[in-house]
């Protein structure tokens, strides 16, 4: 048995980590981890020490933990050493193919149905990379629509731009039904573009899951292109008067809106998501400021109360309640925004709001009243537009609502033009200078 001389070297395409093994003097094979990696943090502190993400860092989009990635890393590096053995054993230098081909996955097999390897993808990944509820179930719906689409019993191999073509059609063409206010339902036709695109994201990633993974070599569906048009959605806030008018309604024969109403004016007034609103707790309370850890993306939150939010803390602290007790009814969320829709109708917010999106290449231009578009979401966007209005430093803001970078905070920062104008104005207040040529 001959030892055969192998080098490992961790390289990067972008943030995707590759391993780039060299034998037999200058024969290499490069294969993708299948992870993306951050070489440094958002400090700029290192997170890569060169064969391992560093403890306690997190990885991509999706914030895969260093102790998932370097796992992987440790059961590939083995799988190499195996292959290696076995070629040693037969006295055989291998070719790429072959080696390729021996440090496949155990069990990983071509030919699994997209049905079969979805279930499988979905059980795997919600547990590493440590999915909410929410993810879950959003991946889920991806997958499912190119099954329904597909066929159950199809492989990602022969996913080919016809069959990629067949899975846009039915997009293009899935019949939607909503309800008008009188409850009658209104079929409509064609998923819009963002949405689509939220689908085929889902989908590319699983794709290239199962391709890294051995369970298909080609996976033509990753190369499609990455995005549809699409047109950016109006940000739907309400300004201060509005809220003065949701809040002189007589709700006091409405004891669900009058919960609803406090549950999206305390939302307005901090900044917080639906879900952590409904997670406060008391003990989480104290007499000027809230602390909570963010369900959405576990940041630790403390965020200071002002005169309207804390009027709502003390309104509801008369009841008796332990630490452990929850500050607001529990609600579901469609409940939650049906009864929101109710108060803007009932205060009377019909400004005539404008959406256009594309379905395919159909542009689509749909017009609600203001009180249709208010949802569970618009408390926080209320809160970021009027603080912004108000002439509070977006960093400040961000410090709140828990924003990782500016680029987040630009919508809301490029709609507040009104405050933008009022703050020129400030120069009409300044004493008249004599008339010179350089103010011509």
């Amino acid at each position: 048995m001959t030892p055969i001389k192998r080098k490992l070297l961790y390289i990067f395409r972008d943030t995707l980590l590759r391993l780039r093994i060299t034998w037999n003097h200058g024969t290499s094979l490069t294969v993708s981890v299948g992870y993306h990696v951050n070489k440094t943090d958002s400090r700029g502190r290192s997170s890569w020490d060169g064969s391992r993400c560093r403890k306690n860092t997190s990885h991509g989009a999706d914030k895969v933990p260093a102790s998932v990635i370097n796992r992987e890393l440790e059961i590939l590096e083995e799988r190499i050493s195996k292959a290696f053995f076995y070629f040693e054993n037969l006295d055989k230098i291998p070719t790429k193919e072959e080696l390729k081909e021996k440090i496949k996955p155990e069990g990983a097999a071509k030919g699994k149905t997209i049905s079969e390897l979805a279930n499988q993808y979905i059980q795997e990944q919600s547990i590493l990379s440590q999915w909410t509820f929410g993810m879950i179930r959003t991946v889920k719906r991806s997958l499912e629509s190119m099954i329904a689409a597909l066929g159950p019993n199809i492989t990602l191999d022969e996913i080919d731009d016809t069959k990629y073509a067949t899975l846009l059609k039915s997009y293009f063409s899935r019949p939607l039904v909503t309800l008008k206010e009188d409850d009658t339902p209104k079929v409509t036709h064609g998923l819009q573009n963002s949405t689509i695109n939220g689908y085929l994201n889902n989908i590319r990633r699983f794709a290239r899951w199962a391709k890294e993974r051995g369970y298909c070599s080609e996976c033509r569906i990753t190369n499609q292109p990455a995005s549809l048009k699409t047109i950016k959605k109006p940000v739907i806030f309400l300004e201060l008067e509005e809220l003065y008018k949701i809040q002189s309604l007589d709700l006091q024969y409405f004891e669900n809106l009058t919960k609803a109403r406090d549950m999206f004016f305390f939302c307005c007034f901090t900044g917080l998501r639906f879900s952590d609103m409904q997670a406060l707790k008391w003990g989480d309370v104290s007499e000027d400021s809230i602390e909570i850890v963010t369900k959405k993306t576990s940041d630790r939150l403390v965020i200071e109360l002002n005169q309207f939010s804390k009027g709502i803390i003390d309104s509801l602290s008369v009841i008796d309640h332990n630490n452990s007790d929850n500050v607001f009814q529990k609600m579901s969320l469609k409940h939650f925004n049906n009864l929101l829709t109710e108060l803007g109708k009932m205060a009377e917010l019909n400004e005539e709001i404008e959406i256009a999106n594309f379905s395919g290449t159909e542009k689509i231009v749909q017009k609600f009243k203001k009180y249709e578009c208010i949802t569970s979401h618009t408390a926080r966007k209320t809160f970021v537009c009027n603080a912004l209005s108000l002439g509070i430093p977006p960093n400040i803001v961000m410090k709140w609502t828990g924003h990782k970078n500016y680029k987040s905070m630009n919508p809301y920062i490029n709609i507040t033009s009104k405050a933008k104008k009022e703050n020129m104005n400030l120069f009409d207040n300044l004493p008249p200078m004599k008339s010179s040529k350089k103010f011509r």
